[in-house]
């Protein structure tokens, strides 16, 4: 969507994926009714954009795909690997926990993602709870690991 502006000449089309159904939404000039609600109205901020349509409210942004080439477990990354949902927590906070226990599992795209310590350390504090919905790249949690080698 880089360079996208309304009233632009050009229609832009948007590839969307709702569940397994994949849409093409393209932006077309359109004549509003200032006395009637837009049946579809895409206000953008910086983390994507919120599309309204009479179904309901999709919250849409660009995700980059894991294509596992990285080993996010092994430099400790304690972010959401995706959008997804907290399914539990592992650890307990400020109890000792050690390098490779997992310390909180999320769902994402049904998948399970385990979010593995990075060193010996204690879980400070839990910045979601389990239900939580979690943006991709979001902190996860507070991590100290211990002063000892």
């Amino acid at each position: 969507m880089d360079n996208w502006q309304l009233n632009n000449n050009a229609s832009p089309a948007l590839h969307l994926r709702i569940g397994d159904q994949e849409l093409e939404v393209k932006a077309q000039p359109a004549e509003i009714d200032p006395n009637q609600p837009a049946p579809y109205t895409v206000p953008a901020d910086h983390g994507g954009f919120n599309l309204f349509t009479p179904r309901g409210v999709f919250h849409c942004a660009e995700v980059k795909p894991d294509l596992g080439l990285q080993d996010n477990h092994s430099e400790g990354n304690l972010t959401a690997p995706m959008n997804g949902t907290v399914v539990t927590l592992l650890a307990e906070k400020d109890k000792p926990v050690s390098k490779g226990e997992t310390l909180l599992v999320m769902e994402a795209m049904k998948m399970e993602h385990a979010i593995i310590a990075p060193a010996d350390g204690t879980v400070a504090e839990f910045f979601f709870s389990e239900g939580d919905l979690v943006d991709g790249g979001a902190e996860l949690l507070a991590f100290y690991a211990s002063e000892e080698a």
